[in-house]
């Protein structure tokens, strides 16, 4: 059942008091009594009399249908200049608003193999803004994935907890500010342990797929979310992002510890834009 709206409400009233002026114009309901002498000269004012109220009653029904028109013109009016508003406020906060990308990822360091078996390396993220406005607070959360499987849902995790990262109290400053058109580093020194090196080269159940420690393996992803704010607005932006290391002088393009420390040079970093650089 369609609820009852205010101007189906206006036109019912306008209509019944039309209808009733109508009725008083026609005069009394029952048998007309006998004409009598006095009574002959006052039908022709009667007669008018009748006529006009029936014309006003007809006049005032016209207006009632006219304004009902006008109020539903008025309230559909209404919708589209909010809208409209909304739709030019949010053209205005994209154009306006910051965007960052992760342009490049590099390493800046040997990958070195500690006492404990876990490999170190320092990698360095290239974030450029890209909108025209600075971009405060800027945060890089990452973490090396060493199977491609779970990278994805590692991705949508650093995702998440970008998102859920409190607001700096009284909006200070806390991470990184970015320009307009600007570009900044942000350098990290990643550390591979040992039991995820052995996780990656093991099947879902734990079971390793080799026996032999020769034959251990890794060959990482960099996967996680860069997350800034807009200094006029509340809540925060995230980039995913996500990329490759390999291994240049292996034929499998992987890292094996049991080879030792392996050079800078010796290594690239590959973008993969099929799983990042989706921006909000």
């Amino acid at each position: 059942m369609k609820p009852f709206r205010v101007p189906e409400l206006v036109l019912g009233c306008l209509l019944t008091v039309a209808v009733f002026a109508i009725g008083r114009s026609l005069g009394p309901i029952g048998p007309e009594p006998m004409p009598t002498a006095a009574s002959q000269p006052l039908d022709l004012w009667s007669t008018l009399s009748a006529a006009g109220a029936s014309i006003s009653a007809v006049g005032t029904l016209i207006l009632a249908v006219v304004a009902v028109v006008q109020i539903r013109f008025l309230i559909d009016a209404n919708k589209h200049a909010s809208t409209s508003a909304e739709t030019s406020r949010r053209t205005l906060e994209l154009t306006n608003r910051p965007w960052v990308t992760v342009d490049d990822i590099s390493v800046d360091s040997d990958l070195v193999y500690q006492a404990d078996g876990a490999a170190r390396v320092t990698v360095v993220f290239w974030l450029k803004n890209t909108g025209n406005s600075p971009a405060i607070n800027v945060q890089v959360n990452h973490r090396l994935e060493l199977r491609l499987g779970q990278s994805i849902d590692q991705m949508i995790e650093t995702r998440n907890q970008a998102k859920s990262l409190p607001e700096p109290a009284e909006r200070t400053l806390l991470g990184m500010t970015i320009p307009p058109g600007a570009e900044r580093e942000a350098r990290f020194n990643t550390i591979i342990t040992r039991q995820e090196m052995e996780a990656g080269v093991s099947f879902p159940d734990g079971t390793p797929m080799f026996t032999s420690q020769d034959q251990v393996f890794f060959n990482p992803c960099i996967v996680g979310a860069v997350s800034y704010r807009f200094p006029f607005q509340n809540g925060r932006h995230v980039t995913d992002f996500s990329a490759r290391l390999y291994c240049k002088i292996d034929p499998a393009l992987a890292f094996y510890p049991t080879a030792g420390n392996i050079q800078k040079s010796d290594m690239v970093v590959a973008m993969d834009w099929t799983l990042g650089g989706i921006a909000d």
